[in-house]
């Protein structure tokens, strides 16, 4: 499980704090999107029409974080909130890619995990990220 988001509302955060943030403080900066990195594959599989057979799924890696979450809460208190979901951030990145890359697949595809949900505590990849 991981917390997405948007590059620029995180610019924007840190913008703020810099302004507006106390000195000496920390401020944790978090999208409002929680997912499993599974989820986030096939996401983008179904904006790039794709189906879910280029998963596959391998072993997990020993001493894997479930999860990684943190709380915004005070950088929201200085005012900040995201701008962009996870979902609008995806069709961006999907419409900018297929823009740069002649539409036809990513330049390229990182790998992604997950340790709960239907996978049983395995992780997932696109089987050849160079298909799409």
């Amino acid at each position: 499980m991981r917390n997405w988001l948007w590059a620029e509302d995180f610019a924007r955060a840190i913008d703020l704090v810099l302004h507006a943030g106390a000195r000496g403080e920390v401020y944790n900066v978090g999208g409002p999107d929680e997912l499993e990195n599974v989820e986030v594959v096939r996401r983008i599989l179904a904006a790039c029409g794709r189906d879910e057979s280029l998963i596959e799924y391998v072993r997990d890696r020993p001493g894997h974080d479930r999860r990684y979450s943190l709380s915004a809460d005070k950088v929201r208190a200085l005012g900040w909130e995201a701008q962009v979901r996870f979902d609008q951030g995806l069709e961006r990145t999907v419409a900018g890619t297929a823009t740069t890359s002649g539409g036809t697949r990513f330049a390229r595809a990182s790998t992604a995990s997950t340790t709960s949900g239907s996978t049983g505590g395995r992780s997932a990849r696109p089987a050849d990220s160079r298909d799409f």
